[in-house]
């Protein structure tokens, strides 16, 4: 027994100081138990409706064990193979097999049920039900799991698992309050829990065997207490219900974002349960140790005897953080892995075909939380560029006859060059008050806030006024907007009164913020790189209702909003307005779909897409009006290298590109209002708004910024917001909101109409909607707006006025996908040029793809992007300087500069 003992004390010393263990031969052993169950015998569970995500949940759990934490053996029961025999008899084996020092994990995802103990009051105890696993033949009681653990050798490590129901100390027992869970149900999470009817009757039918099984714990003095050290994280108190996602436990997510953090392994079970409910706020997650002390285990990571991890990202189809390398040259500081978005024909979505396209580099995947995309994550230095790796898994899965689009993914990486941020940047205005480099101020008109709603300027606020007069007497009826940019603040005053804002249809499609606790299109800072409070800006503008003086720093009360009795639905796509992953944006445009949202705002904007073009080719075929920012550019620091020319996917011609026109009339472009040698040395001062070149200015339209009304989120120490709204508003961002607002009010206005002619719901109604607001826009103020503008600034009530035109089929406008510039045609010539004869057809769209992000990505190739010819291919216009300077760019793949 000395013996014993002293050994014991040095695995303890060993799991203290690890790195002592690299000179010991002699090492503790691991084994992990994985149980799992999304179907239960129906004789004995009455027909107990089965979950979806358990097996998931087991999979990547065992994973996790294998891969990333290094365990020696694991073992799995799954559905009808989890029962309480096998799981009985594993845990037996275990108990004869480990030594002092050695660690289980056990690890559960099911229904949690309740027996109820008719004896509970003889025996002591402080609950009259006991808390269960549903296993596949019977509910295994924590009385039995407590008992199985007491079987285990002093000294034995034992980490438990348990997303279930009832599970916070399903190992032993204890009790909470229970919450209001309508909003979990809401969002289409399924219960885990047997119900109190359904409790009951199992109880009923099958009291002979529980009172049998119970009756072998009468006596609570003769149990012993386990010598092995138990931690137990469960999903929930005992008085609680677990909720199962799509794909698997909302626990099992959450906690497994915990985990596959870097510095996760220097955490004990004390600090990452801390952790957890920062992210798992509801229900309320438990952490329940006992058994004998173990000083070592309680300060050493609980899932792992191992000192550093193998691998902390692991395949497993679950939405996960996804970030991705710049397109940018290579540095010192490179990440280790880029992560692709990468999207299969229906039924070719396999991890297999994702291996036989990636060879080499490849290290994880993850399902996309929005739509049927993975984030595949490669090793970065297993390809020269991102671009590399696209092009070389294309010719793949050519050879494989697979159909697949590739493209970065992005979802919170910044280009230094294309995107660069600085603190600037975090809300559109620095303070307050107005920028004073441009008009109202600059040109001293003295106007008051909210000046562009005037009839002088986009007439929106009598056109507001006009249809909701209409919407109050009936006779219109509200549509829906879908309102997409970085989320936004729920609980601004801005919302307060009259605004329709549909908060319990918001939404986030950034992978990595689907957890529990995790709900809406709210819009939390999360780090350095995001711009906090964009979206609260530019919704504020949309569908903001009555707002008080002292909101306005005395300076305006009423509505402050161009369409507060609209049904806004807001989305988060990212958390920079111009780094964009285009898999976000497609899963928030086909959730609109769904929605039946007939317009769409998005104050943002970056770099093509394949599969950006796709969804707004099927927006625009189910009649969504579609309003995206064109883009702003800086003309000093590292910024100045942006692209000064309208941006994606505002340059699809399916889109209505916003321009910004300034108080004066004149473009918000600083040469344009000769005041250039004036300007500002920093952040807003400096910025100004894109437009051109010719061809990408057909269907665009302007509206009015900068200095605009901004709702600002920011807040003290006390919670109390420190300015409500601030004058400066700025960038298209500001010009965007409007042009969608009038848009939305035409087609309210204009609803019979549209019906009468079989518009409604088709391609046909967008072509009206843009006809009315072309017709109607002001081109006699400034002369040169065609250029600028391209079809004149709003004028949203005499829009209004302008009945729904006919609409031919000769009118509908160019398929996205076929308005690549003629890169299109360039990357089939060089294609052919290599691999005569061969398929190509997905090299064809990746090399096509790469061409348009090079031609944006480059400050050298700015040049000829914007002179370029969108309708003409772009083989016809390839002059030698051009084609020297792609092969010198160093955004340009090897694959690329080889074809050339």
């Amino acid at each position: 027994m000395q013996k014993q003992l002293k050994l014991l004390q040095l695995f303890h010393y060993l799991q203290v100081f690890p790195t002592v263990t690299k000179c010991i031969c002699l090492m503790p052993s691991s084994h992990s138990l994985h149980i799992a169950l999304n179907r239960v015998n129906p004789e004995h569970y009455q027909n107990l409706r089965p979950l979806r995500g358990a097996l998931n949940d087991a999979r990547l759990m065992e994973t996790l064990a294998r891969e990333a934490w290094g365990f020696d053996t694991s073992t799995h029961f799954y559905d009808d193979q989890a029962t309480t025999e096998n799981v009985l008899t594993a845990l037996r084996d275990q108990a004869a097999r480990l030594q002092p020092g050695d660690l289980l994990l056990v690890t559960y995802s099911g229904h949690g049920g309740l027996v109820p103990d008719p004896h509970w009051n003889r025996r002591g105890k402080d609950e009259e039900n006991d808390q269960t696993w549903c296993l596949y033949d019977r509910q295994l009681l924590d009385d039995e799991i407590f008992e199985a653990f007491s079987e285990f050798n002093t000294g034995v490590r034992i980490s438990v698992i348990s997303d279930s129901c009832h599970s916070g100390t399903v190992t032993r027992v204890e009790e909470e309050a229970q919450p209001d869970d309508a909003a979990l149900l809401r969002q289409g999470f399924l219960p885990k829990e047997l119900n109190k009817d359904l409790v009951t009757a199992i109880y009923e039918r099958f009291y002979a065997l529980y009172d049998r099984i119970s009756g072998r714990f009468k006596d609570k003095s003769a149990r012993r207490e386990p010598g092995a050290r138990v931690a137990l994280f469960a999903a929930c108190q005992d008085d609680q219900c677990a909720y199962d996602g799509k794909e698997h436990g909302r626990f099992t997510l959450a906690l497994k974002g915990i985990l596959d953090q870097p510095d996760a392994f220097r955490s004990n079970a004390a600090q990452l349960f801390s952790q957890l409910k920062q992210i798992y706020t509801y229900p309320t997650p438990n952490l329940f140790v006992y058994g004998s002390p173990d000083p070592a285990f309680d300060e050493a990571f609980p899932f792992s005897l191992r000192p550093e991890p193998v691998q902390t990202r692991i395949t497993a189809a679950i939405p996960a953080p996804a970030t991705a390398t710049a397109t940018a040259p290579a540095t010192a500081t490179a990440p280790s892995s880029f992560y692709l978005s990468v999207q299969f024909e229906k039924g070719q979505d396999t991890e297999q075909n994702i291996r036989r396209i990636f060879p080499a580099g490849f290290r994880s995947y993850t399902r996309h939380a929005g739509n049927d995309a993975f984030i595949v994550e490669i090793a970065a230095g297993a390809y020269d560029s991102e671009w590399s790796a696209i092009l070389q898994a294309s010719e793949k899965a050519d050879a494989l006859n697979l159909t697949v689009d590739m493209e970065p993914a992005r979802s919170r990486a910044c280009d230094v060059v294309f995107y660069p941020i600085d603190g600037d940047s975090k809300a559109v205005g620095k303070d307050a008050g107005w920028l004073d480099m441009w008009p109202p101020v600059k040109n001293k008109a003295g106007l008051h806030l909210g000046w562009h709603l005037d009839d002088d300027y986009s007439q929106l606020a009598s056109a507001r006024d006009r249809v909701w007069q209409g919407v109050r007497d009936g006779r219109l009826t509200p549509l829906r907007i879908a309102h997409i940019d970085t989320g936004y603040d729920r609980y601004h005053p801005a919302f307060r009164q009259f605004s329709h804002v549909q908060h319990d249809l918001a939404r986030s499609f950034l992978n990595y913020e689907q957890y529990p606790g995790r709900t809406g299109a709210l819009d939390v800072y999360f780090g350095d790189g995001e711009i906090q409070g964009h979206g609260l800006g530019t919704l504020a503008q949309l569908a903001g209702g009555r707002v008080l003086k002292e909101h306005t720093q005395g300076e305006f009360e009423g509505i402050i909003g161009y369409v507060p009795f609209a049904h806004v639905i807001p989305m988060r796509i990212a958390e920079t307005v111009v780094v964009m992953d285009a898999t976000n944006f497609c899963a928030a445009v086909e959730y609109a779909i769904e929605q039946k949202c007939e317009v769409i705002t998005m104050s943002m904007a970056g770099k093509p897409s394949a599969k950006m073009a796709k969804v707004i080719n099927k927006a625009y075929e189910h009649g969504i009006t579609i309003v995206t920012a064109a883009g702003n550019s800086w003309t000093e620091g590292i910024r100045a290298v942006t692209p000064k020319t309208v941006l994606y996917p505002a340059r699809f011609p399916r889109v209505i590109p916003a321009c910004g026109a300034c108080q004066n009339h004149k473009p918000y472009d600083f040469e344009a209002q000769e005041i250039y040698a004036e300007k500002g040395n920093s952040g807003i001062d400096v910025m100004q708004g894109n437009w051109g070149p010719e061809p990408a200015m057909t269907y665009a339209l302007a509206s009015y910024t900068p200095n605009l009304p901004w709702a600002d989120g920011e807040k003290d120490m006390k919670g109390h917001y420190l300015h409500v709204f601030k004058k400066g508003g700025g960038g298209t961002s500001s010009a965007t909101p409007q042009i969608a607002a009038a848009a939305a009010l035409w087609i309210m206005e204009h609803r019979a109409e549209l019906d009468q002619k079989g518009y409604s719901g088709t391609w046909k109604q967008v072509e009206a909607v843009r006809q009315a607001l072309f017709q109607s826009a002001d081109k006699e103020t400034f002369p040169d707006w065609k250029k600028y503008y391209g079809n004149g600034i709003i004028k949203a009530a005499k829009a209004l006025d302008v009945a729904c035109p006919d609409i031919a089929d000769e009118q509908k406008a160019d398929d996205c996908e076929s308005s690549w510039w003629g890169l299109s045609e360039m990357a089939e010539m060089l294609l052919h040029r290599k691999r005569s004869g061969e398929n190509t057809r997905n090299s064809h769209a990746a090399l096509a793809l790469e061409l348009q992000h090079v031609l944006f990505s480059d400050p050298a190739l700015f040049k000829f992007s914007e002179s370029l010819d969108l309708s003409q291919p772009l083989g016809a216009q390839m002059s030698a300087e051009l084609e020297a300077a792609l092969r010198q760019s160093p955004y340009a793949s090897q694959e690329l500069k080889a074809m050339l």
